[in-house]
Order: structure tokens, then C-alpha cells, then sequence
């Protein structure tokens, strides 16, 4: 901030200063080139006014380098921008990827500079259905199976859920991809190896807290989720064989690479099964229309996300989910004064959740039959 000191007519003090050196040249009576703050208030008034003030002999020349130079700059930062975004290059995209989760560069959020048509039709389908969302009573069905594209995702994303379920209904558990490149072990070097037998420990541990019937694993590396035909064939016999009524999954717009191609594997091999999809939120906040209440059962799920050192290692899992779930209890309400916890869900018809998925990625169809 300028001090304000002296009298600006007399030309004394800093901003007295500036005052009189622009009045001098702006009437033609200074004899010194004014300095670079006098000439950027001259241009100032001179686009406020609407008119170009009298600067001197040379105030054409002078105003014109000027505009000259600002608009070389601009045109040279859009040139730059415009490059970048084309060759789907967003910096501060990756900036925060790196700071958040440095496997997968750029993929994390803002995701929506990149939405398609399609995602924002399917948002604004969703928040149709979000003008009042149901809250969820346990037991919501008898077989619940809950995917998770790393070991993990069940317990952040519905760890509460699962967990009121414990003597409530079969739970089972499927972990797509083996965690190797995800999070810390404390040491100086890393081991892929080490890295995904010490998640596939901390996964047991978590199954055996949730006393699980079954657990899955399909162990594809971290980033590349496949949806071969072979693959759809390996996850629908899984699935056939549990037979869930209830399936829960990152929900098909989570802003994680791995979280999307969950989505369309499990689109393209179970479309057809009679079940409803509660898809939970990891990454990206969803629009929900269902809520669970989970205010007794917040210490335990995070006693779940502990489950997992090596991830919070990296990331403050804990925080975040305890965050978010007191968000979700203010929005939904169902406690005095908008208090307790609550866990959110996109929740759909198995078909319906499909067909929408299917959509999104580019697949032509949801598969209606099968031998």
C-alpha cells in the first residue's frame, strides 16, 4: 500500500508524486520521461475516459507501444494455453495430480475440463434424481458384493455400509487391481513386489473385520484394467457364482482412471443380473440419491481405512473420510442439528447403471443375454 502522505496538489509524498508528474506530462510541461507508473495511469485514464489526454509531442507513440506490448503478451499466454489444452496439457491438472497421487499424472480432478457431452447430460440426469435422496435402512439386501478397483476403495467409500451389514447379510469381496503402485512402505526404494503383498495383507485383514464370505482377487496392474472378452467372462463368473442383490462400486464418474474401467468391466459382464448398483464416492463427490447413515459406525470405518499404513502414508485418508462423511450427514439431515456422519450412493437399477456406463465409455450396448 502507497502512503498517503502530503498534499497531492502540492506535489508532495509518494502518490503526491505520481499525481504531479502525470499532471506535468499529461500538459506538456515535463521535461524528464515520466516514470513507468505515471505512464500506465496515464493509459488507466485514458480507458476510463474513453479518450486519449494530451501526454505530449510523442504521447501517440507512447500510448501505441503500450497497447502494442499488453496485447503481445496476451495473445502470446493464449497461443501458449490454447497449445497446451489441444494436446489435452492442463498444468495445474497435473500440478495437482502429482501433489495428490503421482501414479496417475493429471488423471485425478478437476476431471470436467475434459467432460464430454455425454458426462454433463448424465450429471444433470443424476442430480434429477438427487432432489431427495432416501435414506438406506439396513439390511439392504442378503448378498452384497462390493468391488473395489484397489484395496481400499470399499472401506473409504462404503466401509460404513459394509460394516452395518456384518451379521446382517453375506458380504464379498472383489479387489481388481494388485495396489503396486500406490502409496509407501517407509523405505528409500521401491518394490512393486513388496508393495502389492503388503496390500494384499492389509485387504485380509479389513475382510476379516467385515467378516467376509468370499474374497477375490484379479490382480491386474494399477492403470490397466482390462475388458477383454476373457476378462468380462473371469469377473461375470464371479459374480454369477455370488449371485449379489446388492452391488457396491466407485460410482462411474469417480475421477480415477482405474475407478471409470471398473465401471465398464463390470457394465460389460453383468448388465443383465438382477441386482441394484450403489455406487459410492472416492475421488469426486457424486450427486447422491440415496444416504446411509453412519454415525455409530464412523469409529469403526475408520478403524477400516487404518487397515491400510501404506496408504496413509501418502495420503490422510482418515481425515478425508471423516470429513466427508460429516458433510453428507449436514446435507442430509437426519440428525438433530445436522450432525453425525453419513455415507452417499448413486444408487440404480443394476440395467440402468449399465446402460448409462455403456454410454459414457463407448460401448454400443449392455449385454441383455447370455449363454
Amino acid at each position: 500500500m502507497l502512503p498517503i502522505g502530503g498534499d497531492p496538489r502540492q506535489g508532495r509524498g509518494r502518490a503526491g508524486g505520481y499525481l504531479s508528474t502525470i499532471k506535468r506530462v499529461a500538459f506538456g510541461t515535463a521535461t524528464e520521461k515520466p516514470s513507468g507508473m505515471a505512464e500506465k495511469a496515464l493509459l488507466f485514464s485514458a480507458c476510463k475516459n474513453r479518450r486519449r489526454p494530451h501526454f505530449g509531442r510523442d504521447c501517440g507513440a507512447k500510448l501505441q507501444v503500450l497497447i502494442n506490448s499488453s496485447a503481445g503478451s496476451m495473445q502470446f499466454a493464449s497461443l501458449v494455453k490454447a497449445t497446451l489444452h489441444r494436446n489435452g496439457i492442463h498444468p495445474r491438472r497435473w500440478l495437482i495430480g502429482v501433489r495428490s497421487y503421482s501414479r496417475y499424472l493429471g488423471y485425478i480432478r478437476p476431471h470436467l475440463l475434459q467432460a464430454t457431452e455425454e458426462e454433463f447430460r448424465v450429471r444433470r440426469q443424476l442430480v434429477a434424481k438427487a432432489w431427495e435422496p432416501r435414506q438406506l435402512v439396513a439390511p439392504i439386501g442378503k448378498r452384497i458384493l462390493a468391488i473395489c478397483p484397489h484395496p481400499d476403495d470399499e472401506s473409504i467409500g462404503a466401509g460404513g455400509l459394509l460394516l452395518a451389514h456384518r451379521d446382517l447379510a453375506e458380504i464379498h469381496l472383489v479387489c481388481l487391481c494388485d495396489g503396486a503402485a500406490g502409496g509407501s512402505l517407509g523405505t528409500s526404494e521401491r518394490d512393486p513386489r513388496a508393495m502389492a503383498k503388503a496390500r494384499r495383507v492389509e485387504f485380509q485383514n479389513t475382510a476379516a473385520m467385515l467378516r467376509a464370505s468370499s474374497v477375490h482377487h484379479l490382480d491386474y496392474p494399477d492403470g490397466n484394467i482390462s475388458c477383454s472378452p476373457e476378462d468380462v467372462e473371469r469377473l461375470r463368473s464371479i459374480v454369477c457364482d455370488i449371485r449379489p442383490d446388492v452391488v457396491t462400486l466407485p460410482w462411474f464418474l469417480d475421477g480415477h482412471v482405474d475407478h471409470r474401467s471398473a465401471n465398464l468391466l463390470y457394465a460389460l459382464a453383468c448388465g443383465d443380473i438382477a441386482a441394484t448398483v450403489l455406487g459410492y464416492e472416492i475421488w469426486t463427490m457424486l450427486e447422491p440419491n440415496a444416504v446411509f447413515d453412519i454415525t455409530t459406525l464412523l469409529p469403526d470405518k475408520l478403524s477400516l481405512i487404518r487397515n491400510y499404513p501404506s496408504q496413509l502414508a501418502t495420503v490422510d485418508y482418515v481425515r478425508y473420510a471423516s470429513s466427508l462423511a460429516a458433510v453428507r450427514a449436514y446435507q442430509a439431515g437426519f440428525r438433530p442439528l445436522r450432525s453425525g456422519a453419513a455415507e452417499a450412493f448413486v444408487a440404480l437399477p443394476n440395467q440402468e447403471y449399465c446402460e448409462l456406463v455403456c454410454k459414457l465409455y463407448g460401448a454400443h450396448a449392455v449385454p441383455t443375454t447370455r449363454k
